[in-house]
């Protein structure tokens, strides 16, 4: 907690992939009243169960490979946020 910055906002990412660390990244940003946005691989959106439902539902921003979702719509999303 005492490495986590003061700011309005901020991107927090890990140096692996694991689904699970976005539920870890939300606890610690509930801790600080903070909101969190987690950039998730649009394909992790179509996962089943539990996880699937996470990722769906915890403001996940997709982010995929194509060109032009890149160029076009990703920034969208960001602006939005």
């Amino acid at each position: 907690m005492q490495n986590l910055p003061n700011c309005p906002s901020a991107f927090i990412t890990g140096n692996h992939y694991n689904q699970f660390d976005v539920l870890m990244i939300k606890k610690l940003a509930m801790k600080k009243k903070k909101r969190l946005y987690a950039v998730v691989a649009a394909s992790n959106l179509e996962m089943p169960h539990l996880i699937g439902w996470i990722v769906r539902n915890f403001d996940s921003l997709p982010i995929d490979c194509d060109m032009h979702y890149l160029s076009h719509i990703f920034p969208q999303y960001l602006k939005k946020t």
